[in-house]
């Protein structure tokens, strides 16, 4: 049975558009057991995400992920990919202080602190909190 150009062609079609569907399906899958507690089950669902290395979002959010589980490496590594995909958000800067802090490595800790309070302003309340850590850090 030889497969003619055109069925070969229905066939890609057909691969590519399961493939997006199931990305969407384990963003869908995520979420849900985020917003249900379910941190672990929400991690590995965002692992599947096809092309996660291009989606800050949900890059950031496994990395919140990992902090929340303790896993303090695989945190770094989203967040600086979520860095490198594009996100701005200020609480990146944040949850990074916290692992180095975490780590006890202080003066990472103390530089990404420093740039979450410059990002967010001085005068922010969450600006606060973040002074502590700063000051315990040093």
């Amino acid at each position: 049975m030889r497969l003619r150009t055109k069925d070969f062609t229905l066939l890609i079609i057909m691969t590519l558009l399961w493939m997006t569907g199931s990305s969407q399906d384990y963003r869908l899958k995520g979420d849900k057991a985020w917003d249900q507690g379910e941190i672990k089950t929400a991690v590995n669902a965002y692992g599947y995400i096809k092309d996660l290395e291009k989606d800050g979002k949900y890059l950031m959010k496994r990395g919140i992920g990992n902090f929340k589980l303790n896993y303090l490496k695989k945190a770094i590594r989203d967040f600086t990919q979520a860095r490198k995909a594009g996100i701005k958000d200020p609480e990146l800067y944040n949850y990074m202080a916290q692992v180095k802090q975490h780590l006890l490595e202080f003066e990472e800790a103390s530089f990404f602190y420093k740039e979450y309070i410059k990002a967010i302003g001085e005068n922010d309340p969450k600006a606060y909190r973040a002074l502590i850590e700063l000051k315990n850090s040093l």
